[in-house]
Formats: C-alpha cells, structure tokens, sequence
C-alpha cells in the first residue's frame, strides 16, 4: 500500500499540479512510514519534499499534517523540532478535531519512545476517551499505552497508582489488538506478541516470557517492522537483566542497538549504549 500511495503520487506531480488526492496520499504516506519503522532519515527528506510541494501550491491541510509528523520524526532521530515546527504542534491553534488528535498522538509517539511515562500517560488518556477517535489510531494508543504501563512499573514510577492497574488494562489492549490482528496479522501479529511478553514477564512467567519475546522478534522482523524488532529486543534485555541472564541481557540489548542504528533514531541507540554501559 506504501508503494502504491508513492506511485500514486508520482503519477500526480507529472500532471503538473497538486491535486487533493495528492495531498492526502503525500499524509498518508509519511503517517505509515513513520508507523512502520521506514528508515527516519530517507523519511524525513521525503517529509520535507511533501512539504515543499505542500507550501508551493498552498494547500493548507497537508502543510499542518506534515508539519506535525515532522516534528515527530525529527524528535525520533534525536533532533530538536525547529521553533517554527514546534508551534504547528500547538493544540490550541487547531480548528478541527481531527488536529488536535493527530497532535496528541504525535505526542503520545515522541514521549513513548523518549520514556517519558508521564506525558506518555497524560496523552494516551486524552485519546482513549475520544469516543471520535477512529478504529486504526485506538489501536496504535492500546498498543503504546499499554507498554507504557508496563514500562512505568519495571521502573517504579507510578507504582502502586494508576500503572498497576496493568490486569485491567492489558486485557482491553489485547482485545483491540487481536481484533485488528484478525484483519491484518502482517501489521499486528508481532504488537500482540509484543504485548503477550511484557505480560508474562509482569507475572513473572519467566519461560513463557522469553518464547514470547523471541516470538515478537522473529514476527517483527518478518514484517520488516525494524523499529520494533528493536523494541521487543530492548525489552528482552530489561527482562533478562530483571532475572539476572546478564549475558543474554546484554545480546538482546546489542541487537536492539543495530535495529534503532537501521532505523536512523540516534536517540534510541544512545540509549540503548547506557543500558549496556551498566553491565
């Protein structure tokens, strides 16, 4: 389908002009990229290329768009959002709500990945009670809400709150995502095993954590999902150093590493190198 939307952009520009369906495939586009791990860097030429287009045939709606994904996948290499991007980003300069959702969930991506469990939190609640929010975008906030849970309990904060309600939520979030599993296990298998293993490793089901990690892994990886075959790398290295497999910790860590160098977040591989520095 991202290949197609390309074409079908492609076939646009050669008349000459920038029609509506051009514009929506250029958003398109860049929104599936961002969510299927595309590499950041080839993505973010190509953002701006759109946004070239977008600006000299003035259409409004693209601009906001692909301004928006734009500060998200600078912030996912590990840049700084130029103030210009950063005001696009403003909820309250958006008339529709339709903006203002496609903001808060570029928030929802950056705080989620940055680890910030807060923010992360303060986002996905806003989204999951918008009854208006649409079928594909609920998905991706069970699925990120749900591991920020999980991640806020390994790391303590908020423990004994809100995150440790993980048994009411991983349930509803396995259930949206086995929904849509059922209509595309290409896109939703590995998320779902994703899942699966964070919750074993929550029980302390420590062999059925590691088959469901490697499970993930191997899924995400056949799907060509390069950032979370990085993901669910990383986070069978924060479970085997929870149980003391140092060196398997530090193997699922190191292969977390490559996967993020592929995908172009500097910003995640820095990461993963303190993680490996505290062996």
């Amino acid at each position: 389908h991202h290949l197609v939307l390309r074409k079908a952009v492609e076939v646009g520009m050669s008349t000459g002009e920038f029609p509506a369906f051009t514009c929506f495939n250029t958003i398109f586009i860049v929104r599936c990229g961002m969510l299927g791990g595309e590499n950041l860097s080839s993505l973010i030429r190509d953002t701006d290329y759109y946004l070239d287009l977008s600006r000299r045939f003035d259409h409004k709606l693209s601009q906001i768009y692909l301004s928006i994904y734009r500060g998200v996948i600078s912030a996912l290499i590990g840049k700084s959002a130029s103030s210009s991007q950063s005001a696009v980003e403003e909820e309250s300069i958006h008339s529709t709500e339709a903006h203002v959702t496609a903001v808060q969930i570029s928030r929802l991506l950056v705080s989620f990945w940055q680890g910030h469990t807060e923010r992360c939190s303060h986002f996905a609640g806003k989204l999951l009670r918008n009854k208006n929010l649409g079928s594909h975008n609920r998905v991706f906030v069970a699925f990120y809400s749900t591991l920020n849970s999980f991640r806020a309990i390994r790391s303590r904060n908020g423990a004994g709150s809100k995150y440790i309600k993980i048994h009411n939520i991983y349930p509803n979030a396995i259930k949206v995502l086995k929904s849509a599993e059922r209509l595309s296990s290409w896109n939703y298998s590995n998320k779902v095993l994703i899942l699966a293993a964070e919750y074993c490793s929550f029980e302390k089901k420590n062999e059925n954590a590691k088959a469901a990690y490697a499970a993930a892994i191997s899924s995400s990886c056949s799907s060509n999902f390069i950032h979370e075959q990085g993901l669910a790398c990383e986070l069978a290295g924060f479970h085997f150093r929870k149980i003391d497999e140092n060196k398997d910790a530090m193997d699922f860590f190191n292969q977390a590493k490559d996967c993020y160098a592929k995908w172009g977040s500097q910003m995640k591989v820095d990461f993963i190198q303190e993680q490996l520095g505290k062996f």
